[in-house]
């Protein structure tokens, strides 16, 4: 709707009496024609933005709101309409002088009186979105919806969304006096992803000592292994892991914030307790051995590239060779602690290695919800990694109005330390 939303109403309810709405609101689907309507307005209201540590985690790019959407369904489940409303001043919702806090300045939204009606609010709504939910009708806040990680979390376009509002509209819901929605609270809005960032440790030393050899912190990154695109409006959804092919790596550094550690967004998944659905957060780094041995047993070179083997030792240690090669002679001829039973030499491929780390916001549930931001803080490193390589009803019969109140909730913060190994 434009800025004039109030007089384009009126005007539009002059000419137009007895239809459901005017023609700048969205298409939608005529239910009771012949029943009288009431309205509904709102207030909406986003979080302060805070550059200060994780606890206070979003910016600008991910709490903007654009437009909001309000869906209105029957007490049947049937929609009843669907209303689109910019954001902004000079626009249809325009802020009201409180903190990060906007209203809508034209008419309340027409209503069907009557109650147990369901209302949902959804925040920078996308047009194949919007469809879905629009020919769901009844089954809109159940069905699973497939929408791309991306588009869900477009730089300043956050798609976010209210839980399932249930509503009674009556003919005391006036047009100068509309019912305000969720007891008169503000709504709040999630956003449809998580957030992940991993961080070491301030603590830690440049070079971190571990068994057998050390890792430099500055070749830290991590990435996520997850390919989840199923999700449901209102409620976590529950979906099996399914592999994913990790396509790039971020830096790990002490400050999740920082300028080099562009957080990952991640779609919802909740495993439900099943571990081998669970979401990970991939670390990798580059393992130098403190000494490789070649094919005799004795102190060998390592490779350039940083490539070497590891062959476990009848002794329960793990030995480490200057390649596959030099691991196979040492089998076939060793000459000091004898290769464990069955031992097959693992290349490390430039060394790097892998560690991998469920996320988790509920203990063994192993569940990633929306709105949540996952920081995962290493502490220490307990050994090498693993190679890079495999991975009610009234009856219609006059007005009523009812109004609402948003706010945008900031990242819910999950933080957690581990010692990798």
């Amino acid at each position: 709707m434009k800025k004039n939303f109030k007089f384009a109403l009126l005007a539009c309810a002059a000419l137009t009496a007895g239809f459901t709405s005017c023609s700048n609101d969205n298409d939608e689907p005529v239910v009771n024609p012949d029943g009288e309507k009431g309205h509904i307005t709102f207030t909406v209201k986003t979080s302060d933005l805070s550059t200060r540590a994780v606890t206070t985690t979003q910016d600008a790019s991910e709490s903007t709101l654009n437009t909001i959407d309000v869906f209105v369904f029957r007490a049947n489940g049937n929609i009843e309409k669907n209303v689109t409303f910019n954001v902004g001043a000079g626009k249809d919702v325009e802020p009201t002088g409180a903190p990060n806090e906007y209203e809508l300045t034209g008419s309340p939204i027409e209503v069907i009186v009557e109650a147990n009606k369901s209302v949902l609010l959804v925040g920078n709504l996308t047009t194949s979105l919007r469809s879905a939910i629009t020919g769901a009708a009844s089954a809109a806040f159940t069905q699973a919806y497939n929408e791309t990680l991306a588009s869900l979390t477009a730089s300043g376009n956050f798609v976010m969304v209210s839980g399932k509002l249930t509503e009674t509209v009556t003919n005391s819901n006036t047009n100068l006096a509309p019912r305000h929605i969720n007891a008169g609270n503000p709504v709040a809005l999630e956003r449809l992803a998580a957030k992940l960032a991993v961080v070491y440790d301030g603590s830690l030393s440049a070079s971190v000592s571990v068994a057998g050899g050390s890792i430099a912190l500055s070749t830290l990154e991590y990435a996520v292994d997850n390919g989840n695109t199923v999700f449901n409006l209102t409620k976590p959804t529950v979906s099996p892991f399914s592999s994913a092919t990790l396509t790039s790596f971020n830096v790990v550094e002490a400050d999740p914030n920082g300028p080099a550690n562009h957080p990952f967004y991640l779609m919802e998944n909740i495993a439900d307790g099943v571990a081998v659905n669970a979401t990970m957060a991939r670390v990798r780094c580059k393992f130098t051995p403190t000494v490789v041995l070649d094919g005799t047993g004795s102190t060998g070179t390592l490779q350039t590239s940083g490539t070497f083997a590891t062959l476990a030792m009848s002794d329960g240690t793990v030995a480490y060779f200057e390649d596959i090669a030099a691991a196979n002679a040492y089998i076939g001829a060793p000459t000091g602690i004898a290769p464990a039973p069955s031992a097959i030499p693992v290349e490390y491929l430039n060394g790097l290695c892998d560690y991998g780390i469920t996320l988790e916001k509920t203990t063994n549930q192993f569940d990633v919800v929306r709105n949540t931001y996952y920081v995962i803080t290493i502490t220490g490193f307990g050994g090498i990694g693993l190679p890079t390589d495999p991975i009610v009803p009234i009856t219609p019969t006059s007005k009523g109005y009812i109004k609402f109140d948003l706010v945008v909730k900031d990242w819910d913060p999950v933080t957690g330390g581990q010692s990798l190994s």
